[in-house]
């Protein structure tokens, strides 16, 4: 023993231990507990998740309220780099953290590249990030997470939805109309379905099965269909309380990539799965924003006492921007002005007065937004891709600005244009093969034939890098006075051939580097955008522009994601209770003179001002508030806002109605809509009608008048009795009323 004794080598093995303790404490700390066979353990209040020890890879997730346990990643044998794969021991891989986050430094020798893959808890799930890129020799391109995705499970109780997305139309090598057109198709199903194999622009994974609880009774008559008959029939009476206990678990995955951001994966005896697509760095020749995304688990967000779906639609709806208020807040309409090939404009700028005056009055003023189709060059759809020149048949320009500042200071009213950024013609001054996207000859990609002139399509990408839209853009402004918002027709990020197209410029190219730095050059100059439609683009519009004038279908998750987000003119020519009961402002063009399909002012006044009151204040009323629920159900609907109001929609019986506690704010074809601090007023087919008031309104003096497109006139019939009031309405004459002496 070298002379020492046997109490002199107990205490060298007690300090040596004490040692070893130590050192485990300082690696605890430094590095994540250690979890069951050398994993790494983070862990917060809600959600513990296992990742492997010396490996980017997650072993399991367990959330702590409902008890449900995921398998992670911790099955892929490597990742692959811009299309290779690279197997782990290709890889050079170290790790530290925290008890909560966990940082993986990764390089690979193979290209001279590194980076850091970071895994973090928050509050609502896992963090996810990739940072401090080094790749001296410029090769990192994509990157994929390897054969095996995020999450997954085997648990049949599992009910998972997607929007995805695929070709509509071939790409025929033949000069035909909308080609390579996208389309959403929403679907559903349980774990361990056959998985439709379409790229995906969203998808979410829940249960109701809460700990202790018994699964799921739902029959899946819904599949496919966005219908979702619950257990308690949607009226928020089931059995599970709303506070998140108990009532299941909702997993989804969101980042700030917007083409195709999810994979999903699943099929008898597999489950189902979800995790990140492919993230690309490098975009012709230009480098992405880092990767941020997030692993959510959710609960009953929205308190109808069950998880589902629509609480993920709840979440992605609340961190999503909302559209500007003067977007959210006013009836938007098109009027056509002029064509080549009309003897005369179907609507000048003297004409355009009555119009504009006329809504000012029948509204009492509420706020407008006109975009003049046909202003520019010989009219619709001429001159493209430029939009540097009025069109004199209307009327002066100089009376253009005029009128602008008129109706801004008299008629609350915001003149803006429709222009197109995605066609050209040959023929016109701006045609450039420079900007154009390139067909399957090799030329220029054929779009339409239009007034006898050939269009082609621009690609959004080279037109930003030749600096040829923004220079287009300031003519604009130096022709016409632009504020607040303009509308771009046709707008589109389909140029994704990469065979045809020389540049090899696809969707994601023409989103990142071309759409998105359009809309913030007009975004940083004041000027929101709104579009016609989706329009076939395999990526959310919610973020990139405010509204569009023809809405899809609706769908629960477009009605509760998009609301407030993404304005919406109508998706079935705005007719209809069950539109107006979902929500929709004027859709067909107004004109004058009635032309083709549009409205005119002299003809169809009564049918304008019927849709107005019908539609467009309704919908401005559900934009003052946030929508928690969105139901379909067989033979009709059912929609929720925070503030308490309700929206039935009986579409076997044609039956509509909104309220609010004791307020009926529409019944079928009468509407009471408080509104500006008044209440509009209207019933199409008029007669005797009592409402309850608003709390605002009860025992105060009230004013009562008639609106006519010349303004305020003689009220009807009314009394107050108690908090109600009776009113004699005429049929299609609106009435507003107001509290004595407020304005």
């Amino acid at each position: 023993m070298g002379g020492r004794s046997v109490q002199d080598c107990k205490l060298s093995m007690f300090y040596c231990r004490l040692a070893v303790l130590f050192i485990g404490l300082v690696g605890w700390a430094a590095c994540g507990r250690q979890g069951s066979s050398s994993g790494v353990l983070l862990e917060n209040d809600r959600l513990k998740v296992e990742l492997a020890a010396d490996l980017p890879l997650v072993r399991s997730y367990t959330c702590k309220q409902s008890g449900f346990v995921f398998s992670g990643d911790s099955g892929s044998t490597g990742w692959a780099v811009n299309g290779h794969f690279y197997p782990w021991r290709e890889w050079k891989i170290s790790a530290d953290g925290e008890v909560d986050k966990r940082v993986y430094h990764l390089s690979l020798p193979a290209l001279g590249l590194g980076f850091d893959y970071t895994l973090a808890l928050w509050k609502e799930g896992l963090a996810i990030g990739l940072s401090h890129i080094s790749d001296p020799a410029g090769r990192l391109k994509e990157l994929s997470w390897g054969d095996r995705l995020l999450l997954n499970t085997s648990d049949s109780s599992f009910r998972w939805w997607a929007r995805q997305t695929g070709i509509g139309k071939s790409w025929e090598p033949k000069k035909s109309d909308n080609r390579g057109l996208w389309n959403y198709d929403e679907n559903r199903g349980r774990a361990g379905d056959s998985v439709p194999a379409l790229s995906t622009v969203d998808a979410c994974l829940w249960s109701r099965r809460g700990s202790g609880m018994e699964n799921d009774k739902r029959e899946e008559n819904d599949k496919g269909s966005g219908n979702d008959d619950r257990s308690d029939n949607g009226n928020g009476n089931g059995n599970d309380k709303g506070d998140g206990r108990d009532a299941g678990i909702l997993a989804a995955l969101t980042s700030n990539v917007d083409f195709l951001p999810v994979k999903m994966a699943g099929g008898p005896g597999h489950g189902f799965s979800l995790g990140l697509n492919t993230w690309r760095y490098r975009l012709a020749g230009q480098t992405m924003p880092l990767l941020s995304a997030n692993l959510l688990f959710l609960g009953d967000l929205n308190h109808d006492g069950v998880v589902s779906d629509h609480d993920y639609f709840l979440w992605k709806n609340r961190h999503l921007p909302d559209a500007p208020v003067t977007i959210r807040g006013s009836i938007s309409y098109k009027i056509f002005m002029d064509e080549p090939t009309a003897k005369d404009p179907v609507t000048t700028m003297d004409q355009l007065d009555k119009i504009v005056t006329a809504i000012y009055h029948i509204t009492d003023g509420l706020p407008q937004i006109a975009y003049l189709v046909g202003w520019q060059y010989h009219g619709h759809d001429t001159g493209y891709p430029s939009f540097d020149q009025w069109n004199e048949r209307l009327g002066s320009r100089a009376g253009v600005y005029e009128r602008s500042a008129y109706y801004r200071s008299h008629l609350n009213t915001c003149l803006s244009y429709h222009i197109n950024i995605d066609d050209a013609y040959r023929s016109n001054k701006g045609f450039d093969t420079a900007i154009m996207a390139t067909d399957f000859d090799g030329g220029p990609m054929f779009w339409q034939m239009f007034h006898s002139d050939t269009a082609f399509h621009i690609s959004h990408t080279k037109d930003l890098q030749t600096g040829s839209i923004f220079k287009r853009l300031d003519a604009l402004f130096k022709t016409v006075p632009v504020r607040q918002v303009v509308h771009i027709d046709a707008m589109r990020t389909i140029n994704c051939n990469p065979v045809w197209e020389k540049d090899s410029l696809g969707v994601a190219e023409e989103l990142e580097q071309g759409l998105k730095p359009i809309m913030r050059w007009l975004r940083d100059r004041g000027i929101a955008v709104t579009t016609e439609g989706q329009n076939g683009m395999p990526h959310e519009l919610t973020g990139v522009v405010a509204g569009v004038y023809h809405l899809d279908e609706p769908s629960e998750a477009n009605l509760m994601i998009r609301h407030r987000k993404l304005l919406g003119g109508g998706w079935q020519e705005g007719r209809g209770r069950l539109e107006c009961g979902l929500g929709t402002s004027l859709h067909e063009d107004l004109a004058y003179r009635k032309v083709g399909n549009n409205w005119g002012f002299t003809k169809d006044w009564g049918v304008l001002r019927e849709r107005i009151y019908l539609g467009s204040l309704l919908y401005l009323y559900y934009q003052e508030r946030q929508l928690v629920d969105a139901s379909k159900k067989t033979e009709g609907w059912a929609l929720k806002f925070d503030d308490g109001t309700t929206v039935a929609i009986d579409t076997k019986n044609d039956h509509l109605l909104v309220s609010r506690g004791d307020l009926v704010i529409a019944r079928d074809d009468d509407r009471f809509v408080p509104l500006d601090h008044s209440i509009y007023v209207y019933s199409k087919a008029g007669g005797a009608r009592e409402w309850m008031l608003p709390a605002a309104f009860r025992g105060r003096p009230l004013e009562v008048f008639s609106l006519t497109e010349n303004g305020r006139t003689t009220a009807p019939d009314w009394k107050i009795s108690g908090d109600s009031i009776r009113l004699v309405l005429k049929a299609g004459i609106p009435v507003k009323i107001v509290l004595k002496n407020s304005e």
